[in-house]
Protein backbone atom coordinates (compact mmCIF):
# COMPACT_ATOMS: atom_id res chain seq x y z
CA UNK A 1 0.00 0.00 0.00
CA UNK A 2 1.04 3.69 -0.53
CA UNK A 3 0.01 6.37 1.15
CA UNK A 4 1.03 10.03 0.28
CA UNK A 5 0.89 13.16 2.30
CA UNK A 6 1.36 16.46 1.00
CA UNK A 7 0.46 19.13 4.01
CA UNK A 8 -0.54 18.35 7.32
CA UNK A 9 -4.15 19.73 8.92
CA UNK A 10 -6.14 18.64 11.73
CA UNK A 11 -7.88 15.97 9.35
CA UNK A 12 -4.21 14.22 8.91
CA UNK A 13 -4.34 11.44 11.40
CA UNK A 14 -7.87 10.60 10.61
CA UNK A 15 -6.55 10.21 7.02
CA UNK A 16 -4.02 8.84 7.96
CA UNK A 17 -5.44 6.42 10.26
CA UNK A 18 -8.79 5.47 7.53
CA UNK A 19 -6.55 4.40 4.91
CA UNK A 20 -4.51 2.44 7.55
CA UNK A 21 -7.62 0.67 8.68
CA UNK A 22 -9.44 -0.12 5.39
CA UNK A 23 -5.93 -1.70 3.72
CA UNK A 24 -5.85 -4.22 6.93
CA UNK A 25 -9.54 -4.74 6.58
CA UNK A 26 -9.18 -5.51 2.74
CA UNK A 27 -5.46 -7.29 2.44
CA UNK A 28 -4.54 -9.37 5.18
CA UNK A 29 -1.55 -10.37 3.49
CA UNK A 30 0.32 -7.78 2.64
CA UNK A 31 2.23 -6.55 5.02
CA UNK A 32 4.41 -3.69 3.00
CA UNK A 33 3.77 0.19 3.37
CA UNK A 34 4.98 2.96 1.71
CA UNK A 35 4.72 6.12 2.80
CA UNK A 36 5.39 9.96 1.58
CA UNK A 37 5.62 12.83 3.35
CA UNK A 38 5.65 15.80 1.20
CA UNK A 39 5.28 18.65 4.09
CA UNK A 40 6.39 19.50 7.55
CA UNK A 41 4.68 21.08 10.85
CA UNK A 42 5.89 22.17 13.74
CA UNK A 43 2.88 20.88 15.47
CA UNK A 44 3.28 17.24 17.78
CA UNK A 45 -0.80 16.80 17.73
CA UNK A 46 -0.38 16.17 14.10
CA UNK A 47 2.73 14.45 14.05
CA UNK A 48 2.59 12.04 17.19
CA UNK A 49 0.02 9.86 16.29
CA UNK A 50 1.01 9.13 12.82
CA UNK A 51 4.32 7.54 14.31
CA UNK A 52 2.51 6.56 17.44
CA UNK A 53 0.56 4.05 14.67
CA UNK A 54 3.97 3.59 12.58
CA UNK A 55 5.45 2.36 15.33
CA UNK A 56 2.44 0.11 16.01
CA UNK A 57 2.75 -1.55 12.50
CA UNK A 58 6.61 -2.30 12.70
CA UNK A 59 5.88 -3.86 15.84
CA UNK A 60 3.50 -6.19 14.55
CA UNK A 61 6.00 -6.76 11.62
CA UNK A 62 4.86 -4.66 9.05
CA UNK A 63 7.53 -3.64 7.02
CA UNK A 64 7.05 0.26 6.52
CA UNK A 65 9.14 2.83 4.38
CA UNK A 66 8.86 5.97 5.16
CA UNK A 67 10.36 8.90 2.55
CA UNK A 68 10.85 12.55 3.93
CA UNK A 69 11.06 15.22 0.66
CA UNK A 70 15.27 16.38 1.15
CA UNK A 71 15.94 18.72 4.21
CA UNK A 72 12.92 18.09 5.48
CA UNK A 73 13.02 18.64 9.64
CA UNK A 74 10.75 15.26 9.74
CA UNK A 75 14.09 13.63 9.47
CA UNK A 76 15.09 13.68 12.91
CA UNK A 77 11.84 14.04 14.90
CA UNK A 78 11.30 10.36 15.52
CA UNK A 79 8.05 9.88 13.11
CA UNK A 80 9.93 6.94 11.80
CA UNK A 81 10.92 5.59 14.53
CA UNK A 82 10.32 7.04 17.95
CA UNK A 83 13.13 7.94 20.68
CA UNK A 84 13.59 6.18 23.32
CA UNK A 85 15.73 6.91 26.81
CA UNK A 86 17.39 3.26 26.48
CA UNK A 87 18.45 4.07 23.32
CA UNK A 88 19.23 7.77 22.75
CA UNK A 89 19.75 8.89 26.48
CA UNK A 90 21.79 11.35 24.79
CA UNK A 91 18.89 13.46 23.04
CA UNK A 92 17.20 14.11 26.24
CA UNK A 93 19.45 17.18 26.30
CA UNK A 94 17.52 18.26 23.51
CA UNK A 95 14.25 16.40 23.79
CA UNK A 96 11.64 18.95 21.98
CA UNK A 97 10.27 18.42 18.06
CA UNK A 98 11.11 14.69 19.38
CA UNK A 99 8.73 11.73 19.36
CA UNK A 100 9.25 10.21 22.62
CA UNK A 101 8.18 6.99 23.22
CA UNK A 102 7.63 4.98 27.05
CA UNK A 103 6.48 2.27 28.84
CA UNK A 104 7.49 2.53 32.42
CA UNK A 105 7.13 5.72 35.72
CA UNK A 106 11.05 5.44 35.52
CA UNK A 107 10.76 6.51 31.60
CA UNK A 108 8.50 9.12 32.07
CA UNK A 109 10.22 10.98 35.32
CA UNK A 110 13.38 11.00 32.85
CA UNK A 111 11.67 12.38 29.98
CA UNK A 112 9.43 14.98 31.71
CA UNK A 113 12.41 15.98 33.45
CA UNK A 114 14.20 16.59 30.44
CA UNK A 115 11.14 18.49 28.94
CA UNK A 116 10.62 20.91 31.58
CA UNK A 117 15.06 21.61 31.97
CA UNK A 118 15.07 22.35 28.40
CA UNK A 119 11.58 24.99 29.11
CA UNK A 120 13.23 26.39 32.20
CA UNK A 121 16.23 27.43 29.90
CA UNK A 122 14.81 28.63 26.40
CA UNK A 123 11.86 30.27 27.44
CA UNK A 124 10.43 32.78 30.03
CA UNK A 125 6.64 31.81 31.49
CA UNK A 126 5.00 33.23 34.27
CA UNK A 127 5.45 31.95 37.21
CA UNK A 128 3.76 28.51 38.28
CA UNK A 129 3.33 27.79 34.18
CA UNK A 130 5.98 25.21 34.29
CA UNK A 131 5.16 23.24 37.42
CA UNK A 132 1.98 23.19 36.09
CA UNK A 133 2.91 21.71 33.14
CA UNK A 134 4.81 19.55 34.63
CA UNK A 135 2.23 18.34 37.17
CA UNK A 136 0.31 17.94 34.03
CA UNK A 137 2.51 16.04 31.60
CA UNK A 138 3.49 13.14 34.79
CA UNK A 139 -0.67 12.53 35.12
CA UNK A 140 -1.41 12.16 31.53
CA UNK A 141 1.56 9.81 30.80
CA UNK A 142 0.24 7.78 34.09
CA UNK A 143 -2.94 7.53 33.09
CA UNK A 144 -1.72 5.66 29.57
CA UNK A 145 0.29 3.27 31.82
CA UNK A 146 -2.20 3.01 34.11
CA UNK A 147 -5.66 2.44 32.06
CA UNK A 148 -4.74 2.10 28.37
CA UNK A 149 -3.78 -1.63 28.64
CA UNK A 150 -0.85 0.14 25.39
CA UNK A 151 2.24 -1.68 25.79
CA UNK A 152 3.89 1.77 24.72
CA UNK A 153 3.02 5.79 25.23
CA UNK A 154 4.30 8.21 23.16
CA UNK A 155 4.81 12.15 23.90
CA UNK A 156 5.89 15.21 21.44
CA UNK A 157 6.78 18.96 22.67
CA UNK A 158 7.65 21.97 21.31
CA UNK A 159 8.22 25.95 22.09
CA UNK A 160 8.28 29.40 20.59
CA UNK A 161 9.93 31.91 21.64
CA UNK A 162 6.16 33.51 22.72
CA UNK A 163 6.28 30.83 25.29
CA UNK A 164 3.79 29.14 23.26
CA UNK A 165 4.05 25.35 24.23
CA UNK A 166 2.18 22.88 22.26
CA UNK A 167 2.14 18.98 24.00
CA UNK A 168 0.81 15.68 22.63
CA UNK A 169 0.52 12.37 24.11
CA UNK A 170 -0.75 9.19 22.38
CA UNK A 171 -1.00 5.87 22.78
CA UNK A 172 -2.41 2.64 20.66
CA UNK A 173 -4.52 1.38 23.53
CA UNK A 174 -8.21 0.14 24.56
CA UNK A 175 -9.16 3.90 24.41
CA UNK A 176 -11.27 5.90 27.10
CA UNK A 177 -14.45 4.42 26.91
CA UNK A 178 -13.26 1.18 27.30
CA UNK A 179 -11.13 2.12 30.27
CA UNK A 180 -13.98 2.82 31.86
CA UNK A 181 -15.23 -0.36 31.57
CA UNK A 182 -16.04 -2.43 34.91
CA UNK A 183 -16.22 0.83 37.12
CA UNK A 184 -19.42 2.37 38.20
CA UNK A 185 -19.87 4.67 35.27
CA UNK A 186 -22.27 3.95 32.23
CA UNK A 187 -21.35 5.63 29.82
CA UNK A 188 -22.10 4.87 26.12
CA UNK A 189 -19.99 6.78 23.22
CA UNK A 190 -16.56 8.20 23.62
CA UNK A 191 -17.67 11.69 23.80
CA UNK A 192 -19.22 10.79 27.03
CA UNK A 193 -16.08 9.25 28.21
CA UNK A 194 -14.41 12.56 27.64
CA UNK A 195 -16.62 14.50 29.77
CA UNK A 196 -17.10 12.11 32.24
CA UNK A 197 -12.86 11.59 32.62
CA UNK A 198 -12.25 15.61 32.67
CA UNK A 199 -14.71 16.04 36.00
CA UNK A 200 -12.81 16.42 39.65
CA UNK A 201 -12.21 13.08 41.17
CA UNK A 202 -13.23 10.80 38.52
CA UNK A 203 -11.51 7.35 38.64
CA UNK A 204 -12.19 4.06 37.10
CA UNK A 205 -10.53 2.52 40.47
CA UNK A 206 -9.86 4.74 43.31
CA UNK A 207 -6.78 2.07 44.19
CA UNK A 208 -4.48 3.23 41.32
CA UNK A 209 -5.78 6.82 41.20
CA UNK A 210 -7.34 10.04 42.49
CA UNK A 211 -9.46 10.88 39.51
CA UNK A 212 -7.68 14.12 38.96
CA UNK A 213 -5.33 14.15 36.26
CA UNK A 214 -7.50 15.22 33.14
CA UNK A 215 -9.63 17.46 35.59
CA UNK A 216 -6.36 19.18 36.60
CA UNK A 217 -5.01 19.14 32.75
CA UNK A 218 -8.07 21.11 31.58
CA UNK A 219 -8.12 23.88 34.47
CA UNK A 220 -4.56 24.60 33.62
CA UNK A 221 -5.03 24.46 30.21
CA UNK A 222 -8.04 27.16 30.87
CA UNK A 223 -6.16 29.00 33.36
CA UNK A 224 -3.77 29.48 30.78
CA UNK A 225 -5.79 30.35 27.75
CA UNK A 226 -4.57 27.27 25.71
CA UNK A 227 -6.17 24.91 23.95
CA UNK A 228 -7.53 20.89 24.62
CA UNK A 229 -7.91 18.57 22.12
CA UNK A 230 -9.08 14.85 22.47
CA UNK A 231 -8.68 12.78 19.52
CA UNK A 232 -10.11 9.31 19.96
CA UNK A 233 -10.05 6.83 16.95
CA UNK A 234 -12.29 4.15 15.80
CA UNK A 235 -10.08 1.55 13.93
CA UNK A 236 -10.31 -2.31 13.18
CA UNK A 237 -6.21 -2.72 13.94
CA UNK A 238 -6.45 -1.46 16.92
CA UNK A 239 -6.59 -3.56 20.18
CA UNK A 240 -5.97 -6.72 17.83
CA UNK A 241 -2.69 -7.39 19.67
CA UNK A 242 -1.00 -5.51 22.27
CA UNK A 243 2.57 -3.72 21.40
Amino acid sequence: MNIQINKFTKNTFQFFLKTVDGWLSKDKNDRHINIEFKDETPFPENILPIAGIIDWLKCNGFIVNVRFYKDSKLHHCGLNLPYTVEKNSYELLSPMFKAWKYSSPEEVYKIVSSLVDNLNKTIICAKGVVEAFEWTINEIMDNVIQHSQSQFGYIMCTATNNSHISVAIYDNGIGILQSFRGSKYRLRTAFDAIQTAIRENTTRDPKIGQGNGMWGMTKIVNNNRGSLNHNFKRSSYNHKSKQ
